[in-house]
């Protein structure tokens, strides 16, 4: 099932803790990930309408070796949101080059 709506550019969901070096990421980002025609249409339910965070999220690793959930290495990225059924998407910063794994 297509889409036959173009797809509009996600803005970042305004937030009173934002801060402005997070903005120019997080548009950096956006930028990144237009250039690669990246699709933004939901998965579940095929809407093109997403907000984005606008503060990066960390995608945390468990520490499997201690047989516990203490927390491993982390993954900074960018997320996205379907406005419509909440489905969320998340693209590794580092890997879109606005950001450093750690």
């Amino acid at each position: 099932m297509s889409n036959e709506n173009p797809t509009p550019s996600p803005q970042p969901q305004d937030n009173p803790g934002d801060k402005n070096a997070n903005r120019q990421l997080i548009e950096k980002a956006l930028g990144v990930l237009k250039q690669k025609d990246a699709g933004m249409a939901c998965e579940f339910c095929k809407k093109s309408d997403f907000v984005v965070a606008s503060e990066f999220v960390a995608l945390v690793c468990l520490d499997a070796k201690k047989n516990s959930l203490e927390l491993g290495s982390h993954f900074p990225c960018v997320a996205l949101f379907c406005k419509n059924c909440g489905n969320t998407k998340l693209f590794n910063a580092g890997a879109l080059g606005v950001l450093k794994n750690d």
